[in-house]
């Protein structure tokens, strides 16, 4: 076998791909703490609006607009809450002409979902992001991405320290 050094143009070579390794690495690791950070940010959300959130009678009287952004259809519709006309988008279509009992934040009380203090901790977060199917499909990609990430980051880690020793 050849045992000469590796030359300066090869050293350099593989210098980058570690470089680029750890800056993967690096950007996973944000992007994981910026997932748990908004997972987080939805828990604490809807555990505000079950045991702190003020329940309204709101008259849904129409749909003014449904529209199809990415994440799933929204729905806009003309409101009255307290005697006031207002305008509201929702993730969850409503019954038109009829009263719905909503929660809304104590903080700001035009922000209104569906639901009142006796609905799950699951169907507020349901009506919140757009129905059972979305809430599901966001609970169990946010269990993968959080446990197996760390798996990743590890395993990577480490092939990245055989590697450089070597």
């Amino acid at each position: 076998m050849d045992s000469t050094p590796p030359t300066h143009s090869e050293t350099s070579f593989l210098d980058g791909r570690r470089r680029k390794k750890k800056a993967g690495l690096l950007f996973l690791f944000i992007a994981w703490i910026l997932l748990i950070s908004f997972g987080i940010y939805l828990a604490v959300e809807t555990y505000a609006l079950k045991h702190h959130g003020i329940e309204k009678k709101v008259l849904v009287v129409k749909l003014e607009h449904k529209f199809y952004p990415k994440g799933g259809p929204k729905w806009i519709y003309t409101l009255i809450i307290d005697g006031r006309h207002t305008s509201q988008e929702f993730a969850i279509p409503l019954p038109e002409g009829r009263l719905v009992t909503m929660l809304a934040p104590a903080e700001d009380q035009g922000k209104l979902v569906p639901g009142n203090r006796d609905s799950s901790l699951f169907e507020i977060f349901s009506a919140y992001v757009g129905g059972d199917r979305w809430a599901v499909m966001m609970i169990l990609f946010f269990l993968f991405t959080i446990t197996a990430t760390p798996f990743e980051m590890i395993r990577s880690w480490r092939q990245l320290l055989r590697r450089s020793s070597a």
